[in-house]
């Protein structure tokens, strides 16, 4: 009987360990979303509500030519066409960064984007009706001569907003002038010569690229995570005063030494109550995360740096997401040079000296394509995470949807298998012994 009970769990365990598949790269089907963006740079997926309310996520990219545009695309099925609409037709010189939120606080996503050639930062109203080429289109700032010069990066600082007024305000920064700077709202953005007052939060991190809002130090108001490439190199954060109008913005080194840091995001990696940050070395060709201290507003408290990939050759755009739908985070980059649209797994504790994080290749796109953006979200409605990517060279703005081979769980730690697998054979082997006792019973 003891053997007939073994036999039966061990087949039970094998069963369980075939529905496991691995994710590999053909497990990634490429849908593509405007193959003539020139120069595709920057994007976001919109939702929550999406741009035309019909309940499907849309996306917002920009064209960083001269001339550039600011799109939007939607589709009713996200694997056939998307329309391609307009914010703006080639009237953003150099359009570079994008974010969608509610800016004038009516239901519907307004775009705030940087022009880097024409040294601005603006804001576009949603329509009525989005699907028409009428944005209008508003001026947050257009001093180049202390504010907006190469202005290349924009994040809408809501729920809190920086002054905690209930207006989303805007975080940015200009390449040229290396600056950091909020925006704040007026309390009705939308009227004739509504002026969005600025405030300086540093004038001297040099080169710096993107700006990223969240609560770093968990005191409830949002604080600004920045990278700076060459000269610079750096990672910081910048604390939040109490009164952001009026006092200066302490300035807190991540990491002091990040050749070509280009891109940060923000989430729990290591799943305590501190928010990590996750950054790519464009120049160091890296893509490393920073564990937050217990106490980041500590001046001297180190950030701790572990390396996701020490090799990736010219990492750019990063997101932040569980894309294999565990409770362990993972990493989508676009390798710019690298010519490449990766993912990394997250490990099961990603502090761990041995912790490995698996890379898997979403593209490998044609050499000197130069993929430079990325976003996660489910762009199909189903329940696993699809991946957006903006390719610059070759000009196409794409997505790309998970396939899972058998069904939505990935390769999973052999321990994760093995609690799951104890948690559904106990059960089973209980009712099979006493199916087992049964029938010994009535067989004499």
């Amino acid at each position: 009987m003891k053997t007939k009970l073994f036999a039966l769990i061990l087949v039970l365990v094998l069963m369980l360990l075939s529905l496991v598949p691995a994710v590999h790269a053909e497990d990634w089907t490429r849908e593509d979303i405007h193959l003539n963006a020139f120069r595709a740079m920057y994007l976001m997926i919109v939702h929550d509500p999406d741009i035309d309310n019909d309940g499907k996520a849309d996306v917002v990219a920009t064209s960083s030519v001269a001339l550039g545009s600011v799109y939007w695309y939607n589709a009713s099925d996200p694997t056939g066409t998307w329309d391609i609409n307009y914010i703006d037709q080639g009237g953003l010189g150099g359009a570079w960064d994008v974010f969608a939120y509610k800016i004038d606080n009516d239901n519907d996503p307004d775009v705030v984007a940087a022009g880097r050639v024409d040294d601005i930062f603006v804001w576009y109203e949603c329509p009525t009706d989005p699907t028409q080429t009428n944005w209008p289109k508003r001026t947050i700032d257009s001093d180049n001569t202390t504010r907006t010069d190469g202005a290349c990066s924009v994040y809408v600082a809501h729920d809190p907003d920086i002054d905690n007024d209930g207006n989303p305000d805007v975080v940015a920064a200009a390449y040229g002038n290396n600056t950091v700077v909020w925006y704040e709202a007026p309390d009705d953005p939308t009227l004739a010569g509504a002026t969005w007052t600025p405030h300086i939060i540093d004038s001297t991190f040099s080169h710096v690229e993107e700006v990223h809002v969240a609560d770093i130090d968990n005191d409830n108001d949002p604080d600004v995570v920045a990278a700076a490439i060459a000269p610079t190199n750096q990672v910081v954060w910048y604390e939040c005063p109490t009164d952001p109008t009026q006092t200066p913005w302490t300035k807190h080194t991540i990491d002091p030494s990040l050749g070509g840091a280009v891109s940060v995001d923000v989430a729990y990696i290591d799943n305590d109550n501190y928010l990590d940050v996750v950054a790519t070395g464009l120049t160091d060709d890296v893509v490393v995360w920073y564990e937050c201290p217990d106490n980041p507003a500590q001046t001297q408290t180190p950030w701790t740096k572990r390396y996701i990939d020490s090799s990736l050759n010219g990492a750019r755009g990063v997101c932040v997401y569980s894309i294999d739908g565990w409770s362990t985070l993972d990493v989508v980059v676009a390798a710019q040079y690298a010519d490449e649209v990766v993912w990394y797994q997250g490990p099961e504790d990603p502090k761990a000296a041995e912790a490995t994080w698996t890379k898997t290749t979403i593209e490998a796109l044609a050499a000197n394509s130069q993929p430079v953006g990325v976003d996660v979200y489910r762009i199909d409605g189903d329940l696993d995470p699809d991946v957006v990517a903006s390719i610059y060279m070759v000009n196409d703005v794409v997505w790309y949807e998970a396939v899972w081979p058998v069904w939505p769980i990935p390769e999973v730690p052999l321990g994760t298998i093995l609690l799951l697998g104890t948690g559904l054979l106990i059960p089973v082997a209980i009712a099979a012994a006493k199916w087992l006792r049964l029938n010994h019973r009535l067989s004499k």
